[in-house]
């Protein structure tokens, strides 16, 4: 992870907001939350331009489970990025502030 360790990164977003810009584009990763409603975690992962304005583009992942191991299992293994999962691509990532 560019500007970044990625242990840290993954640390991060099991409680708290992180972003990443990848490929031209920032990822705005929500960090993982327990509803007392629906007693389940969720968590969900938008992407927008690469400006300073916040210009949506898409939500490209939104998981929810009884189990946080189970979101943040797939938060991290399944085919998020163009095909890849996030280990795949967490080195082209650059951390940001946004």
């Amino acid at each position: 992870m560019i500007d970044g360790d990625v242990n840290e990164f993954v640390d991060c977003i099991a409680f708290e907001d992180c972003k990443v810009r990848y490929k031209g584009y920032r990822y705005w990763f929500d960090g993982i939350c327990y509803d007392d409603k629906t007693k389940e975690y969720s968590t969900y992962i938008t992407k927008y331009e690469d400006k300073v304005d916040f210009v949506f583009v898409e939500d490209i992942f939104v998981y929810s489970s009884s189990s946080k191991d189970d979101v943040m299992f797939h938060l991290l293994n399944d085919k998020i990025f163009d095909g890849k999962s996030f280990y795949e691509v967490e080195a082209e990532m650059q951390w940001i502030d946004w």
